[in-house]
């Protein structure tokens, strides 16, 4: 019989480290659907994408002048930090 092994905290390890917090958020199935097509068009995950629109509402109601991601430009900004990780 082989011991099971807890990876909760490997995996809470691996969130912390990139930077990223797990969250559970309720949204409409609309709204995922929407996402997931965008994702599938893309290359990208809806997750991604998810959070790219975030980031570009924020920006948009405080004002901020920062160049942010948009859904066509992601694939390409993705692209490029992989080549450059490598």
């Amino acid at each position: 019989m082989t011991a099971s092994r807890d990876l909760t905290a490997e995996r809470s390890a691996e969130i912390a480290s990139s930077g990223k917090a797990k969250t559970i958020a309720r949204l409409d199935a609309d709204l995922i659907a929407y996402f997931r097509a965008r994702a599938d068009a893309t290359g990208v995950g809806y997750q991604t994408i998810i959070n790219a629109a975030l980031r570009n509402a924020v920006a948009e109601v405080s004002g901020s002048d920062n160049a942010l991601l948009t859904i066509e430009t992601l694939p390409q900004v993705l692209r490029e930090e992989k080549l450059h990780a490598a």
